[in-house]
């Protein structure tokens, strides 16, 4: 992968992210909210964290000469519930507030991750793994490269 690519992934999963987290507040509050601490409707932690998985999955999935989908899921898992822990400690310390707390969920650790959030976000990332990247990547390809570093 170039530069390029890693770049053009990650906007693409920062906005997607933004999206999702925007859909999951109108369906919790009934309204609208800019869930991103951005102007920009992305949220940088999904581009980062969708580039930490496929990137690191194929990693360790060809190291160990393996690839099934269990071990997908729990390799995203791992990956997604330390990208969320270490992302809320960060953002605490940088703006003394934090941005979620899962404190009132069983098996949490410090408001910062949940059992709940760190298998739901093991399941989307596997899913985008497996399903939406593939799409992904064909889509990136079949962008020419002068329009493709306008978009990026």
């Amino acid at each position: 992968m170039t530069i390029y690519t890693l770049l053009f992934y990650f906007f693409i999963y920062s906005f997607l992210g933004w999206c999702l987290e925007v859909i999951y507040t109108y369906f919790k509050r009934k309204e609208v909210i800019n869930r991103g601490f951005l102007k920009a409707p992305v949220c940088p932690i999904y581009g980062s964290g969708v580039l930490l998985i496929v990137v690191m999955v194929a990693s360790i999935e060809k190291t160990l000469g393996m690839e099934s989908l269990v071990l997908d899921f729990l390799l995203v898992t791992l990956i997604t519930t330390f990208l969320e822990l270490m992302t809320g400690r960060v953002l605490e310390a940088l703006f003394m507030t934090k941005w979620w707390d899962y404190s009132s969920n069983p098996f949490n650790y410090r408001g910062y991750v949940c059992l709940k959030f760190s298998l739901l976000w093991g399941l989307i990332g596997t899913f985008v793994l497996r399903g939406l990247h593939p799409i992904v990547v064909m889509g990136v390809a079949g962008v020419s490269i002068r329009l493709g570093v306008l978009i990026v």
